[in-house]
Order: structure tokens, then sequence, then C-alpha cells
């Protein structure tokens, strides 16, 4: 039977799709690829009469067409084209089905094109192609078109680069369409949400602008999309992307716009905060975060800890890149800058420079030169270290290869060249150091008596290097021989000395690394632990770690026990500065939490617990010495939180009955310490409403959700009184935790509504038969000081005004009269304390955090914990961040929580704030605080707190006063609205102490 030309095309056609089918089956790419595009000549023609249903038997053709492109040569790509580009222009949208099939197709072609290289201008085709798919597949209500309109974006995000078309406004419309299409809630709008965000950022970054409303809505979902990546892949790339493009942002707004400035450096911080010493991120992330720290410096605070931290970034850039390089260069320029910058009389950037030093004389003979290399190589640390290491090998080199030396001046420079060749290879992994280092040994070695001491040492310094060698190649036989040639130089040295001391450390560590389970490696570092003469507690920890990664357990936790019964005597020296007992406190804190962990491993509960509170406290001077744990008061729990290593979070409770339980939380310590460094983002003299908004509330939920439910699910109470254990878990705000209930109105269950949460320490924490301090009769309140550069705090006058009203005794410093001096000499004698002014924080130094006071002047807390607060039954920090737990992440020594420092000085108790806090909500606050407890209604500072907090989340405009709009709909709206429900007003002030 005779048929239309244009039907015999159609039959023709799909015989073969059929026959390119077989071929393709069996492998046969020539062949399949011929027939395909035969299929789609003879459809050319018969598009006309191409009806739905024949449409779709036609589609199989297009499909295995997508399947071929990969096989396709470059002609029969171009030939493909052509192709699909004549059926789309021969009438397709006669079946919509097929249409998009075609469309899809061309896509594809494009990309694979691009694939191999070629077409560069077929990226501006792929895209409009992608937005034709997508725009088929929305007119057709398809399930999948939320893909489709992704694909667009993402393809027109590829062209941003390009000049003329705002192709990232186009990109932007597209993700914000596909976002439309997905369900409220489901998985897919959780990731086109994280999608839409960052397509929003690559907006700003190109200099688009975006209205505020939707930058408000960009930020925290990039902060969730960063912590949710973090979490799932601690190597992902996807932080550091985030801060380039912020700091594009940024850089697009001329350096002004403050929300782009003030997420790059949290992004910055937090990225930092899980990269490691080899990260190539690392160097990148530490110029972002000493470049805007030093524009918030010159530009917005003037802080000159804003300007110690910059510098601390720059220095420790100069220490990982390679002299001469452009990251080494640049550092070294705006560290410079930095100094230029910082007052005369500031300590906090002074550096030890090499031009200090004086090289030896020319004639000087051969001990004097070794002396001076080896006081260049003690003074080589921090910026200048690289230097120092470069110095002193210059002076060595009078000396050669120490040839005409004898054996014992040989010893003594080979010791001290090999020394600062290894440090010279911190710096230059891929130098010959390591070689000229053997081979200097070596000849040295060769000089000396077969039975010396001065053999054996040098021996085990060729163990050194075979050391750092296997740290390089990570080849077993480079540790064997590290091992065998320590072995060696042990035994030669006779026992008891100090070089056998340190050889024995050495054959131990090398042991223990070979086999992590070495018996004879744990009892050497054992016997170099005890036969410590200085008693060092650090040594017997060490001991400790290597007895716990053995799995001995017992051995573990007697070593703890020992290591912190010598860090608890190192406490009794009350010399040095504030910062150096802070952190020999922290040192010590430290090693209790070790020899915890240890102790609950081997399942001795109230060895751990007494660990825990002994550092700092008056109740025992030793886990040995006073068992005595006292119970909580009748309706608390103490429970100890622990984060340290790769344990997962350790809870250790106490209940009023004196039990003790132990419960392993389902969260890793590195989680803690991700989320601590989100802590910071909430941060800032001046922050982002809408940012550090989102940060509170999602940071309160993920303590909720993995910390506080768990526990109180083991130990139901009505008051928790929490011991956080490292300035990690100190940084989350515990107090304001909630998690998903569905069963509540809001679809969450805060801890708050129930329980009453207070953080403590071991020094200060509420026990049972505590006799009731003395109601308090005075107030010294610090509030709103005049002039100063920050922004005036008319709420905190307020609330400061009404503070002293609730006592028989008070001191008002406001305005002018809150001067620096002024308040020093009020703070002594005073009940309660309450000080309300801006801070500004240095998370990096907590100490150098400062209240800003009258003329600018400032009130450092290291000051502050200086004065006598003994008798001080409450201080108040209001209106400032101060209250975060002092995370000290690139500084030299940690000091720990300024909020446990004040506890430390006597301080009965702490209110802080975490954030800062909208002026107005904390004025209301602190006001309604003072009203509840001096009124005797709540006598315990901490549950008045609660119950303002409640009262503030839940009061609404008509019970607040003011004047309601005309319209009586609106007025209904805003009688029951509740102006202060979101944690960020509520949450910020948390209770620690007794």
């Amino acid at each position: 039977m005779d048929l239309p030309e244009p039907e015999r095309d159609r039959y023709r056609a799909a015989a073969l799709g059929n026959l390119a089918g077989v071929w393709y089956a069996r492998g046969e790419r020539t062949g399949a690829v011929h027939a395909v595009h035969q299929a789609m000549r003879h459809l050319i023609e018969a598009f006309p009469l191409c009806d739905e249903e024949a449409g779709a038997n036609l589609a199989s053709i297009f499909s295995l067409c997508q399947r071929l492109l990969p096989k396709h040569d470059l002609g029969e790509l171009a030939e493909a084209l052509n192709l699909l580009r004549e059926l789309k222009e021969h009438g397709v949208t006669r079946s919509d089905a097929l249409n998009l099939d075609v469309t899809v197709t061309l896509l594809f072609t494009h990309q694979e094109r691009l694939r191999r290289g070629e077409h560069e201008g077929d990226r501006l085709a792929l895209a409009e192609t992608a937005e034709e798919a997508a725009r088929i597949a929305v007119e057709q209500d398809r399930d999948d078109a939320a893909g489709f309109l992704k694909t667009a974006a993402v393809n027109f995000l590829a062209l941003v680069d390009q000049p003329g078309e705002r192709y990232a406004r186009k990109a932007l419309d597209l993700a914000a369409d596909a976002l439309a299409r997905c369900e409220p809630g489901s998985d897919d709008h959780h990731l086109y949400s994280f999608d839409w965000a960052l397509t929003a950022l690559m907006c700003l970054s190109k200099n688009e602008n975006l209205p505020d409303a939707q930058v408000e809505r960009m930020l925290p979902l990039l902060h969730e999309d960063v912590r949710q990546r973090g979490v799932s892949d601690a190597g992902s790339r996807f932080p550091g992307l985030v801060t380039s493009l912020l700091v594009e942002w940024w850089e697009a707004s001329g350096r002004t716009d403050r929300r782009a400035a003030r997420a790059a450096l949290a992004h910055a911080e937090a990225e930092f905060a899980t990269l490691t010493e080899d990260s190539p991120r690392l160097v990148p992330a530490l110029h972002t975060i000493g470049i805007l720290l030093q524009h918030q410096y010159d530009e917005e605070t003037g802080s000159l800890a804003d300007l110690r931290q910059a510098a601390v970034c720059f220095q420790r850039i100069t220490e990982l890149s390679a002299p001469g390089s452009p990251d080494h260069r640049d550092a070294a320029a705006h560290l410079t800058a930095c100094r230029l910058a910082s007052p005369g009389d500031s300590p906090g950037l002074d550096l030890v420079h090499p031009d200090d030093f004086e090289e030896p004389d020319p004639q000087a003979d051969p001990t004097e030169v070794i002396a001076a290399a080896q006081g260049l190589l003690n003074s080589a640390r921090g910026v200048f270290e690289e230097e120092f290491v470069a110095r002193a090998l210059t002076v060595l080199d009078r000396l050669g290869a120490g040839d005409g030396l004898g054996p014992a001046m040989a010893a003594d420079h080979a010791l001290v060249l090999t020394s600062a060749l290894l440090r010279q290879l911190r710096h230059q992994p891929h130098s010959l150091a390591l070689g000229r280092a053997m081979d200097v040994l070596e000849r040295a070695t060769a000089a000396q008596p077969e039975s010396g001491a001065r053999r054996a040492v040098l021996m085990a310094k060729i163990a050194d290097c075979w050391h750092a060698r296997y740290d390089s190649s990570g080849s077993p036989l480079d540790l064997e021989e590290a091992i065998e040639l320590a072995r060696g130089a042990r035994d030669m040295l006779q026992a008891g000395g100090r070089y056998h001391r340190d050889s024995t450390r050495q054959l131990g560590r090398l042991l223990l690394i070979q086999d992590r389970r070495s018996e004879e490696g744990l009892r050497l570092i054992r016997e170099w632990a005890l036969a410590d003469p200085a008693g060092s507690a650090e040594a017997v920890a060490d001991w400790s770690r290597s007895a716990a990664g053995t799995g001995a357990w017992e051995e573990a936790s007697t070593a703890a026990q020992i290591a912190l019964r010598q860090a608890l005597a190192g406490l009794e020296d009350t010399g040095g500065s504030l910062e150096d007992r802070l952190a020999r406190i922290h040192d010590a804190e430290v090693i209790a939490v070790q020899a915890a962990l240890c102790a609950v491993h081997a399942s001795d509960l109230g060895t751990a617990l007494r660990s825990l509170e002994t550092v700092g406290s008056p109740r025992a001077s030793g886990p040995g010495e006073n068992p005595d744990l006292q119970p909580p008061p009748k309706g608390c729990v103490v429970v100890h939180l622990c984060a340290m290593g790769g344990e997962n979070v350790l809870a250790l409770s106490m209940d009023a009955a004196g039990r003790t339980e132990a419960l392993w939380l389902p969260v890793p310590s590195k989680d803690v310490v991700s989320q601590a460094g989100l802590s910071g983002l909430a941060q800032g003299d001046n922050p982002d409403p809408a940012w550090y908004r989102q940060t509170a509330d999602v940071l309160a939920g993920w303590a909720g959700e993995h910390l506080v439910k768990p526990v109180l699910e083991k130990w139901p109470t009505s008051w928790l009184c929490v011991i956080p254990h490292g300035t990690h878990l100190q940084s989350l705000p515990l107090h304001a935790a909630w998690w998903p209930d569905p069963t509540r109105p809001e679809g969450r269950r805060h801890v708050l509504d129930a329980v009453l949460v207070t953080t403590a320490s071991g020094a200060k924490r509420p026990t049972a038969g505590e006799p009731h301090p003395d109601e308090p009769g005075s107030i010294l309140a610090v509030a709103d000081p005049e002039p100063m550069r920050e922004q005036p705090l008319p709420g905190a006058r307020r609330e400061a005004e009404g503070a002293v009203l609730h006592f028989a005794r008070s001191t008002l410093l406001t305005g002018t009269d809150a001067r620096r001096n002024a308040v020093l000499a009020a703070l002594p004698g005073a009940d309660v304390v309450h000080l309300a002014t801006h801070g500004r924080t240095d998370a990096f130094r907590p100490l150098v955090s400062e209240l800003v006071l009258a003329d600018n002047e400032t009130l450092s807390m290291a000051e502050l914990l200086e004065q006598p607060l003994s008798g001080t039954r409450l201080l108040v920090l209001s209106a400032c961040s101060l209250g975060q737990g002092g995370i000290f992440f690139i500084g030299p020594r940690p000091t720990g929580s300024l909020v446990q420092a004040l506890l430390r000085t006597g301080v009965g108790g702490v209110v802080s704030s975490m954030w800062r806090a909208p002026d107005e909500s904390s004025s209301l606050l602190i006001d309604r605080f003072y009203q509840l407890w001096r009124s005797g209604s709540y006598p315990h500072p901490a549950e008045a707190l609660r119950k303002a907090q409640l009262w503030l989340r839940d009061v609404t405009n008509s019970e607040l006063g003011g004047t309601p709009p005309a319209s009586p709909a609106a007025r209904r709206f805003w009688e029951t609205t509740r102006p202060y429900q979101h944690p960020v007003h509520w949450a910020a002030f948390s209770y620690a102490g007794m």
C-alpha cells in the first residue's frame, strides 16, 4: 500500500531507531551512530504528521542518541548538532513530549562538545537550551521541572564572568523559580534553598544589587549549608568557596558593605578552626581574616584587639610561606603596617627582630661561633623564625663541614647544625637539608670514640633525621632505621642521665609510632615520665596518652592521676602574669579532663568526678587527698560535659542523692569544635540582625538536639547545672537549647520552659548544705558612657537606672561619670556589679577583650580579673558579648573562658550575654530580672533570670502598652503579637556560678 512520503519517513525513522538499538547492543559504534542520524533525517520530514502517540514511540531515538553522544567523534557531534537544530525548526512543538526530548538531546550535545574542549561559544547556547528545556518542563507541569530550572541556573552561572549580559541575575531568577516549585520542608526545598543562596551570593560578588530582604534570607542559609557540609565532609572545599565569594562581594562594594565584611570574617574564622597545618586553604584563610580585621580596625572599631589578631594572622603566614613568595612578601608588608599602626606604648605587637642580634667577630673561635648559632636558634620563634634559622646557618657556615675541628667540637657543631637544618626542613620540606644533616652527623660520629657519650648523642640525632625522613616518605624501612639507631644510642648511654632519659622517650615514641599497642614503647614512655627530675605534669600526661593509645586504661588512669597531682601542685605558684596563671589553670583542666576520660574507661566514676572538680576547687587539693564529693541541692543534677581528642562527648553526672553516672553522648568532640567556631558568627560590635538571628537559633538547636536533650532524657530534673570543660563547649548557648517536637504549637521544645539550666565550674557549683549568702545590699552600675566612638546605649542607661532602685546603697556611673578611674575606685565592696557598656571581644586573646568607657577609655578583662572581686555576689555583663567562651584559635597559649576566670576570682555568679542582643529587649529583660529577684519572688538570680526570659519571650504588645494602630484589623494583630519571641532577644543572657 502506498503511503504519503512523510508517513514513510516516520516508519523509516522508527525502523532505523530499532536498527540503531541493535547496533548499540552489539557494541558497533559506527553503525549505531549512522542509524540514529539517518533516523533523525527522516524525522525532519515526518514531524508534520507526528502526534503525541507517534512522538512517544519515537522518543527512544533521542534516548539512544543521548547515550551515544560520548561515542561520537567531533565531526559526528557537529552533524548531530545540525540535525537537532533542524528538528527544532521543523515544527517539533506539535508533540510536547518530543519537543522536550529533542531539546534535552540538544542540551547534552552542547555539553559533550564543551567537555572535549571544543567550541567555547557553545556555553551560551548550552545555557539558553537549558532554559528552553526548563520552560517546556514548567509548561508541562512536570514533577522534575525544578531540576530543569536548577540546571539552567547552573549553566547561566558558568557565564557570569563574560561581559555584557546580566547572567548572574538570570541564574538567580531561575534558582528562585526552582525553589518555588519545591514543597516547603522537603529535602528538595532545603537543597534548592542552599542553591538559591549560593547563586544570590554569586550575584553580589559580581556587583549585582539585591534587595535587603534577599540578603537577609541568603546569609543564614549559607551559614547552615556550610555547617552541614562541614559535618558531613570535613575536607569539603565549599566553605572556602563561600568565603571567597563573600570577600568578592565585599570588594565589589568598594569595601563599604559591612554585611559582606562581617559574614566573610565569620566564615573565614569558622573555616580556619577546621583546617590542619598542611591544608592548602590555611594561608588563604589566614590572609582573609587578617585583611578583614585590619580593615575593621581602620574603618570601624579602632580596637587594638582587632589589630593584634590581624598581626597574628600575617605573622603565621610568614611562618608557613616560602621566603620571597608572593604570600610571604604580602604578609610581611601587612605585618609592618600593623606594627606601624599600633600605638607606641602597646606591647601587643612587639616582635623580636633578627637585627637585634650581633654576629660573632670574624676572628671568633669555633666555641663562640657555635654559641652564637645556638643563641639564634633559641630565639627562632614566631614571625622571624625562618630568618633566625637562616642566620644561624650562615654563622655555622664559617666552620664548613667541621672537618678541621676536634672530636668534641665537631660533635657540638654537628648537633647545632642539625638542629638548624631540621628546623629549616619545616619551612622548606623539599630542600637538601636532611641529606646535609645526615652527612655532617655521620662525619662527626666517625670521629668519636666507639663507646663515648657524644657518639651516642650523635646517633640519637641521626635517628631524628631518619624519623623526619619517615614523616616525608612514610616508608616503614625509614622508621625501622630510626628505631635501630635510637635503640643503639640508648644502650650506649649511662642510665639515669639526661641524655639517657631523652633517648628513652625517643625510642618509646618511635616504637609506638610503629605499633600503637607496643608494650615496650609504653614501658619506655612510663620509665621516662617517672624518672623526670622536674616532676613535669606534661611528661606524665604523655605517658597516660600513650597508655590510652594501647588500650591500657587502668595504667592510663593511674598516670593521668599522677599528672593531675603534679599540675595541681604547679598551681600553687602564684607568680608570673595573669595570662600565665590562667594558662596553667587551663593546662591543669586539660589534664583533669584526660584523667576523667581514662577513669571512666577504667570504670572508676568516682575518680573521674573528683578529677574534674579539683582544679581551682577549695574543697580538695588533689584527687587522692580529699575524696569527699558534695552532692548538689535537692532537685538539681550536676553534669560535667567533656570534649577532648577523638572521643565522643562525655557526660558525667551527680544527683542530690550522690549517685554518679556516665553517658557517652552520640556526638564527636570534633563536631563541638566545629560549632564553637561558628559560635563567633553571632559576635561583633554592630552585628547584622538577620545574620545573628539565624546563627543564634541554629546554635541553640544544635546544642539542644545533641547535648541537652540526651542529658535530660538520661537524668530528668528541674535544675540542670552544666559544667562544660573546654572553651569550645563554653561557647555554646546551652541555656537556650531547643529541639524539634511536633506536639508543641511552634514545633519545638525549649529547655527553658520546664528546666532551669545554669553553668558552673568545679570551683563554683551548687552543693547541698552550702550556707545561703547574705542578701546583697549594694550595687555599682556603669552604663552608657559618653563620649565614645560606638553608638549610645539609651536602653542600657534605663536598665542601670532601674537596677539601682532595688538596692539600699548604690553607685550609678553613666555618661561622662563612667570613667575608668571612677569605675576602678567603686568596684571593691560592691555586692552587685552591673556593667552595661559596649564590649570589644577578642576571641583569639580573651584577656584583651575590653569594656568601653567614657572618652573611649577601656577596661580590659585582664584588669577586671585583677580587681578584688571575692565579695561580689553577682556580676552582670550587659550590652556586650563578653560572656562568650574565650576561644584561643591561633594564639600562643589558651587561657579559657572569661566567665570561668571570673568565678575563680571569687565572684558568686555571673550574668553575661553571649551575643550582642538588641538594646531595647536587653533593657526590658534586665529590668524584669531585677524586679523578680529583688522582690523576693525568686531569691536565686538564676531562676529570676529564667522567669524574666520566659516573660520577655511570651509578652504581647498589649501587655507592654504603647500606641496601637488605628485600623481594627491591624489593632487585633498588633495586640496579640509577641515582639520579642525570637531567641535573639531573650536567650542572649545566661547565668553561671553557685
